[in-house]
């Protein structure tokens, strides 16, 4: 709701690590209990959403690969072309 909207602005989730940005760094020990929520709340979004996402593209015969953004695209295409070869 609007409480955990407006303190999200305030911080960023990195691959389920904690960040706090600057501007929040001098309240760090003041917030930390509501940023444990936070995290948790949005991990929990996030995994409902993918667990969603992926069952969709199932029962719509989609081919559904979660890729790391790091993941250089044509070694992420190379791979997924291999599978489906695979498959046939």
């Amino acid at each position: 709701g609007g409480e955990l909207s407006g303190r999200i602005g305030h911080h960023r989730f990195d691959h389920g690590r904690h960040h706090t940005v600057q501007s929040c760094h001098v309240h760090a020990r003041r917030w930390h209990k509501d940023d444990y929520v936070i995290q948790r709340a949005y991990q929990q979004e996030m995994r409902a959403f993918l667990e969603r996402y992926k069952r969709e593209c199932r029962e719509n015969n989609i081919d559904y690969i979660l890729l790391d953004t790091e993941t250089p695209f044509d070694t992420a295409l190379f791979q997924y072309l291999n599978i489906r070869k695979r498959i046939g």
